[in-house]
């Protein structure tokens, strides 16, 4: 998959950048925003991700484009302005990749048992999500589920690391969501929530050698209100390995 991506581009929150054209072939005049570049990258362009990002809106990867950060001490995507009820990243084509990202400062909160909203950081459709943390981001409401929520793709080397969940009403998942797909070497530890089905809720795919550990729910198992199925793994469905 990786061997299709070729032509360098470049992405910067910088005073030399701007999202038009004939922006981001060099790193000395980038393109200043991911969603653009995921946009408008041509395809099968691997977009280097540089410093830290602050989006106000959605970033869509839809397209067969790669967004590659620097590593998740040195790309970074906050969620400080982007508001509560609008997720940071949603990918959804065959040959999209996200990686090399750290996720911060995402509060995510939709009230409603109108709609189910999956993912806070990342709902992926298809395609892939490699190298990413999710650290220190919370989500609450109703049917909001997971951190990360995997409906189709693959994600390999995900952590998701002291993250928060709140609400009463159908939860799936805290760090991970998988309703189809596959995950690989993921790490998922030291999230709580209120209520929750798991902290990893499964219902298809595959999950395989993942650590899932030092997690808890804060209200009552036994209290049937609160839809609380275990702190660990909530299985209705996929596969569990190693």
């Amino acid at each position: 998959l990786t061997a299709r991506f070729g032509t360098p581009y470049y992405v910067e929150d910088c005073n030399a950048a701007s999202d038009a054209s004939g922006y981001g072939l060099t790193p000395a005049q980038p393109f200043r925003t991911p969603a653009y570049a995921a946009a408008n990258a041509p395809e099968y362009s691997i977009c280097h991700l540089k410093g830290t990002f602050k989006p106000t809106a959605r970033i869509e990867i839809r397209r067969p484009v790669r967004l590659s950060g620097e590593g998740v001490d040195a790309t970074v995507l906050s969620g400080s302005a982007i508001g509560s009820a609008t997720q940071m990243v949603l990918i959804d084509h065959a040959d999209a990749i996200l990686d090399g990202v750290k996720f911060v400062d995402l509060v995510f909160k939709v009230n409603t048992t109108a709609y189910h909203c999956y993912g806070a950081a990342v709902e992926l459709l298809q395609g892939l999500l490699s190298d990413v943390l999710v650290y220190k981001c919370s989500y609450s409401g109703y049917m909001d589920h997971a951190m990360i929520a995997n409906r189709g793709g693959t994600v390999v080397n995900a952590e998701v690391d002291s993250c928060t969940g709140g609400g009463f009403y159908n939860n799936y998942g805290i760090s991970y969501c998988q309703t189809a797909g596959y995950a690989v070497n993921c790490y998922f530890h030291g999230c709580s929530a209120v209520a929750s089905h798991g902290n990893v809720y499964i219902s298809g795919g595959t999950v395989d050698r993942c650590r899932i550990v030092g997690n808890g729910i804060l209200a009552p198992l036994s209290n049937a209100g609160n839809h609380n199925s275990g702190a660990g793994v909530c299985m209705e469905g996929g596969l569990l390995v190693n």
